[in-house]
């Protein structure tokens, strides 16, 4: 594809991207939770912007048209689709059932974009081994969905609580099990193989993977926490978002812009933040634990706040 018409490509992706997004989250009203929605949407729009940033340089890049392309299915197959199926369900519009299990569904071939995100930075190619990782991930996907979308156990994700789609809960569990099983390993196994990668790295290419390494650790970090604390504290989920939200402007960064910013300085400067917000949030929270037991509640957090300040 020439320069021109990848540019003209971009341009009609990311429209399109920021167009579903917005009609997405106006679907969430009254049947899902808004600040979700516009958590996934800022994701991907931020990803396609990323990716587009990357084609109008170099429009043959591989890892920039994986962030457009990535961008674009979980756009389409999965907010868009989710929000029209739930609203379908209230409202009695065709195919309610078919977009929601479509929908609820597309998390496990979005997850082979990561895969293949690892193996392809920061240059588009696939060295030694890491050609079967792929494949292995593919067969997993292909393995795992009929698994997940006829599982009983996928119900209560439906506008009805229903999986009108649920077959035999032996056959499809044993499915999505081994499915599953084979997409971690694929990402599990793409990891190792940009480890060794950044450890053998020099020169540019080291550079390049060191900013893919920061946003990987980041994501690492904060989406166990933030698994845990989802339902407990809602303002993880924006930490959850940023988070991801990180692997697609590394990417760019890293292929367009790494000798303009210093990653050594960014990565120090991000430790000592977390170190010391961590610090302030844990001194907050038993201030308030000890002060509360012999104060009212609201005099308990203003003490907190006195001694975090």
């Amino acid at each position: 594809m020439n320069e021109s018409a990848a540019r003209v490509a971009v341009i009609v992706a990311v429209t399109l991207i920021v167009v579903l997004e917005t009609v997405a989250v106006a679907l969430t009203l009254g049947v899902g939770a808004l600040d979700q929605a516009l958590i996934y949407a800022v994701y991907a729009i931020v990803q396609v912007l990323a990716g587009a940033a990357v084609v109008w340089s170099h429009p043959r890049h591989r890892v920039g048209w994986l962030l457009v392309v990535s961008s674009l299915f979980t756009t389409t197959f999965t907010d868009a689709l989710l929000a029209y199926g739930k609203q379908a369900a209230l409202h009695g519009w065709p195919a309610a059932a078919p977009a929601q299990v479509v929908a609820l569904s597309g998390w496990m071939v979005a997850a082979l974009g990561l895969v293949l995100l690892f193996l392809w930075f920061p240059d588009g190619r696939v060295r030694g081994p890491g050609r079967w990782i792929p494949w292995a991930g593919a067969l997993g996907a292909l393995l795992g969905l009929p698994g997940w979308a006829l599982n009983p156990r996928l119900s209560p994700e439906f506008a009805g609580h229903v999986n009108p789609y649920a077959a035999s809960a032996t056959w499809t569990e044993a499915l999505f099990l081994c499915g599953t099983a084979l997409v971690v390993a694929a990402l599990l196994a793409s990891v190792v193989v940009f480890v060794l990668r950044f450890r053998s790295s020099e020169g540019v290419e080291h550079l390049q993977l060191k900013w893919m390494a920061f946003a990987a650790v980041a994501v690492a970090v904060v989406l166990p926490i933030s698994t845990v604390l989802w339902t407990v504290w809602p303002p993880v989920q924006l930490l959850a978002a940023a988070a991801l939200t990180l692997l697609p402007v590394a990417t760019s960064v890293a292929i367009l812009r790494y000798h303009l910013y210093d990653v050594d300085l960014i990565v120090s400067r991000t430790v000592a933040y977390a170190a010391i917000t961590g610090l302030l949030a844990a001194t907050y929270a038993a201030v308030v634990v000890l002060a509360g037991a012999a104060l009212s509640s609201p005099m308990a957090a203003a003490v907190g706040a006195f001694v975090v300040a």
